[in-house]
Formats: structure tokens, sequence, C-alpha cells
């Protein structure tokens, strides 16, 4: 937890992606995003005002980014007092969550929680108050499979639940696949990745954990809104799929297996489709670089290749900067971080980070005496 807690604070001076803190993906095939800082360039927006004139503003003229830099200077003076002043934060809000009978607090105090033992208890409490919940599920099975060595946990109990809620979420049929192989059932694990070739959706529950943490500590700390979604963005991000499990599973199955290559191939092609996380959409070509390579399709091979670097480069390090600038406004109001999380599960990452700079440009048209930083 000590470690989360410094990266978390890191976190709140600029990272605003899916891409987690910690990478779990091999960085040459899926780079880490770099964080922007507030004050390198100057992000210019224009908009039409109901008047016919334009507005043009630049979001470092409208924000007092002087605290900001204040604020970040003495963390980097005193490192260890601001982890340690965290800690106690984290470790104060987590008792009040895991006392309480809201399944939310509970599911939210398990995500907190180091032991893994304590992981499981809550996150059992949070299931038997809440069993017909499709993201109770996904949580309790993504706990559960990271402790099941230490806990013997349900999981084959509670991935099972997980399939008859979520039946058409590719992504919980891509886990079950992971989880069949890895107890040495390769049949039923082939025919998991097939469920999640056909499905119709792809969901990974990002939006909805930074909702749900942010929730939570409303509840049991008087962290402000900035930084309560800063802390469920980095939770969220920490907490996503093991890409690199799944793109490992369908490279070493699809050399041995035609079937498996397929399977991957139409599970990537699904992710990437309706997937909503930059992070998973990169996996998801990667993933399909590898079953065309498995099944020697050198022509789709390289459209996919060139459709990864298309987007990359919609997703470039100055489209990045100027995003996490227009968030400065975005996350200094309930009300914008409210509409982002929609547009991120309607829309996507990348479509909603320029529906969002839109969306900052015409707030700031409604309050030109914002300040963007408390």
């Amino acid at each position: 937890m000590l470690l989360l807690s410094a990266l978390g604070l890191l976190f709140l001076f600029g990272r605003w992606s899916s891409a987690p803190v910690v990478q779990s993906i091999r960085p040459e095939v899926f780079p880490a995003l770099a964080p922007a800082s507030p004050t390198a360039g100057a992000q210019t927006l224009t908009v039409e005002d109901p008047s016919g004139e334009s507005y043009t503003f630049s979001v470092e003229d409208l924000c007092d980014y002087d605290e900001f830099e204040q604020k970040a200077n003495r963390f980097m003076d005193d490192f260890s007092g601001a982890v340690e002043a965290y800690e106690k934060t984290l470790n104060a809000a987590k008792h009040r969550l895991a006392v309480s009978g809201d399944p939310e607090h509970l599911h939210a105090a398990a995500l907190l929680e180091d032991d893994p033992a304590k992981r499981i208890e809550l996150i059992t409490r949070a299931l038997a108050a809440d069993r017909d919940n499709a993201f109770r599920a996904w949580g309790a099975v993504h706990l559960c499979a990271g402790a099941y060595a230490d806990t013997g946990c349900p999981l084959q109990t509670w991935q099972d639940r997980l399939l008859q809620l979520d039946s058409e979420n590719g992504e919980a049929w891509v886990q079950a696949a992971l989880i069949r192989m890895s107890a040495g059932a390769e049949g039923a694990a082939l025919r998991a990745m097939q469920r999640a070739a056909s499905a119709s959706e792809s969901r990974v529950y990002w939006p909805d954990t930074i909702e749900m943490i942010e929730r939570a500590f409303a509840a049991a700390s008087d962290m402000p809104f900035r930084d309560r979604v800063a802390l469920g963005a980095d939770f969220a991000g920490t907490n996503l799929p093991n890409y690199s499990s799944y793109l490992n599973l369908c490279r070493e199955q699809s050399a041995q297996s035609v079937d498996w290559a397929y399977a991957c191939l139409r599970y990537g092609e699904l992710s990437e489709r309706e997937g909503k996380t930059l992070t998973g959409q990169r996996m998801a070509l990667g993933i399909q670089q590898v079953a065309l390579k498995a099944l020697g399709d050198e022509e789709q091979l390289k459209t996919v290749v060139d459709r990864y670097q298309r987007s990359r480069e919609s997703a470039d390090t100055t489209a990045l900067e100027n995003f996490q600038r227009s968030m400065a406004v975005v996350t200094g109001s309930p009300t914008l971080y409210s509409r982002y999380l929609a547009a991120v599960k309607e829309h996507g990452e990348v479509a909603s980070m320029a529906i969002m700079q839109d969306e900052a440009a015409r707030w700031v048209l409604r309050h030109k005496d914002l300040e963007c930083i408390p």
C-alpha cells in the first residue's frame, strides 16, 4: 500500500488515462503514457459565444497554477511525510468502509485492502448483499484470481456467477479462458475463448471503478472531489485485467491450434471495436497481431500494424497533454466529470478526449471566473 499511496500522490499531478500507473504490459508493445506538465505549453480552445463572437482561452490563463506548483513542491520536499499523511487518510477511510453494510463500500474496501484474506472476506460480504450485480461479480473474480493461492477463495463459483450476469461481455469470457487454462482445462478454456470471440460487448468496468472509489471516499473521508477522482482513476488503472496474460495465452495457444488463433483474432477484433479504454484497445491490436502471425496472414497483419500506428498517432503526446490540461477544468466540477465518465462508457476513452475538451471550453464560457486549482 505504501508504493500505491506514493503513486497515488504522483497521480494527482496529471495522469488521467486508463494506462496503469504500474504497467503490466511490455513497454515496447504498449508504451506507457507520460503524464503532462500542467505548465508545459498553452492549450488554446475556441468556441462560439451565443452572441456570435468566438471566444478563445488558454486553460493556463484561467487556472491558478501557483498553488498547484507549491503543492507539488511541498510533496517532493517532504516525500516521506506526504506519503505518511496519505497512508493515514487511506487507512482511516478503509476502516470506515469495511464496517459499512453497503456493498459498494465493502467492494471499495476490498480494493484498498492489502491482506488477501481480508480482501476476500470483504468482497464476499459485498457479494452476499448484492449478488445480482455484474460489477460486483467482476470485482470478486478479479480479487479472487489474485488471492486464490493464498486463500482458496471460490474462484470457479464466482466465475460462473459472473458469466451468468454478464454473458455478452467478451472480457468476462476471456478471463474465464485464462482461469480454465491455469486449471489445466484446455478444452473448456478454448470454448470460453470462442464465447469471448462471439460476444457482443467488451467491458472492463474502468469508469465504474472510478465512480465507486470517488463515492466511497466522499462518504468515508474529507478528501476534496479532485483528489477523490484522481484516486479513483489510480485504483481503476491498477485494477484493469492482466492483459499481458491474455496476450501470452493467445500467443502460446495460437501457435499450436488454428481454432485458438481464430478465436483470439475475433476476440481481439471485438475488444478493439467495442472496448472503451485506450489500454484495452491497444492490447486488442496486439492480440490480433499474434493471432495473424500464427495464421500466416501477412497482408491482414500489415493492416493491423498500420491501424495500431494510427491509434498511437490519434493519442500522441501532444493530444494527451492538451486533454490533461482540459482535465484541470473537468476535475474541478462533479457535473463535468460525470459527463466525462458517461462519454467514456458510450464512446470510449479516445473519443471522450475531444468531447471533453469541447465541454471544458463551453463550461468556461459559462464560468469565466473559474478557478481550476482550488
